[in-house]
């Protein structure tokens, strides 16, 4: 493998993982992750109750990525696979525990108490912490039981509170509506989060319940997503990323007839034209990039606020079922970097989940080109995650540069 991708996947272990809570943290700033948000802050819900743009808004995110990429260097013989998924699932235990509610995947954990979370997580947040915990258990035997634990108590909470009286929304940890939360009656793209869901669970026991209600909600939601069209949704990679996990879930667990299967790769089809036009557009955008990859990220208490923004409507100027939303707005270089590695890792990932997709030519090559230009042992954003996986994933498909 790459010996840059050793140099990426180091900096991730020092520097971007916590101990205390055994989670990926985003970005760094000039004091590394002491810049995170304090216990206090984080029981006001200050400055979002997201968490976003504050280091602890994708820790769940991470951990899928880097579970994806842990079954892969475990094939390849690496020693520390093992011990370094413990601990990445001890993460997400800790995130779907430390606030009562078993099933219900915080964002991120506080590494200053190992408990404070923000209250208001998201579809895309359980969707990785999902994929995570089912890689896990089918990759890594000595860890099948927790990870089965966690698959099945996300299947109950979902059960739980998914209802028509809350209208598809996995709700906030105060019982209230939250924004980013709908995974019934959703939009076409994300029609399947739910189903998937429930399809893991069944996957970890055998317990016939969660397969009916994986049937349940997969060929309605399977039929939304096959008529979705370009008004339907903004196309980036983390929506077609996370289509395409929930189809690949669904793709590789038994459950419902050929047609269904047939369906699951029809929606693969109609997702690789987006992945492969965003993949290009990105490729271009990265390596135009005249900025420092090596940027830090700012404390984002010195950072402007944006409130709340569409296509989310806030009741009144940013106030969301009794909180403000209010974003921190970080430089245009560091949300490039953000972006750019973030975006590159996950629509490689993206297309190498389509057993029907290749890369265009030019593409692996190019993508190593800008992994050339970047000096891993100092980078600040988590998005190298991705960008390993990325590689990880096109290598496994004997896709090479």
């Amino acid at each position: 493998m790459f010996l840059y991708l050793q140099d990426a996947w180091e900096r991730i272990w020092s520097a971007f993982f916590h101990p205390a809570t055994s989670l990926f943290y985003d970005c760094l700033t000039e004091n590394g992750l002491h810049s995170l948000p304090t216990p206090q802050e984080i029981a006001k819900q200050y400055p979002n109750p997201c968490g976003w743009s504050t280091g602890m808004e994708d820790s769940m995110l991470s951990a899928g990525a880097a579970m994806d990429i842990l079954r892969f260097r475990h094939a390849a013989g690496d020693k520390n696979a093992l011990e370094q998924a413990k601990a990445v699932l001890q993460g997400l235990i800790l995130a779907s525990s430390c606030h009562g509610k078993d099933g219900f995947f915080a964002r991120s954990v506080s590494p200053f108490d190992g408990k404070s979370c923000y209250f208001n997580s998201s579809r895309d947040q359980f969707t990785l912490a999902v994929y995570a915990a089912w890689r896990c258990f089918r990759n890594f035997h000595e860890l099948k039981n927790d990870a089965r634990t966690l698959l099945v108590n996300t299947a109950r909470y979902c059960e739980k509170v998914i209802t028509p009286e809350s209208d598809g929304n996995l709700l906030r940890l105060d019982g209230r509506p939250g924004i980013v939360s709908t995974v019934w009656n959703a939009a076409p793209h994300e029609m399947l989060r739910l189903p998937m869901f429930y399809a893991a669970a069944w996957d970890a026991t055998g317990d016939e319940h969660w397969r009916e209600l994986a049937l349940k909600y997969a060929n309605p939601g399977v039929d939304a997503t096959l008529k979705m069209n370009e008004a339907d949704l903004f196309w980036w990679d983390i929506t077609v990323s996370q289509m395409q996990i929930s189809l690949t879930v669904l793709s590789n667990i038994p459950i419902g007839d050929e047609n269904l299967h047939r369906k699951y790769q029809k929606a693969m089809a109609l997702n690789r034209v987006h992945i492969l036009e965003l993949f290009r557009k990105q490729l271009t955008d990265a390596e135009n990039f005249k900025g420092s990859w090596t940027v830090f990220a700012p404390n984002w208490r010195t950072c402007p606020m944006r409130l709340l923004q569409p296509p989310f409507v806030p009741e009144k100027d940013g106030v969301f079922e009794g909180y403000v939303y209010a974003n921190p707005k970080r430089p245009d270089e560091f949300h490039q970097v953000m972006e750019y590695t973030r975006g590159l890792g996950n629509l490689l990932f993206s297309l190498s989940l389509d057993p029907m997709a290749e890369p265009d030519p030019d593409m692996l090559p190019r993508y190593r080109k800008i992994l050339d230009k970047m000096d891993f042992k100092q980078m600040n954003v988590n998005g190298i995650l991705q960008l390993q996986q990325g590689l990880w994933s096109a290598v496994n498909r004997n896709w090479t540069a």
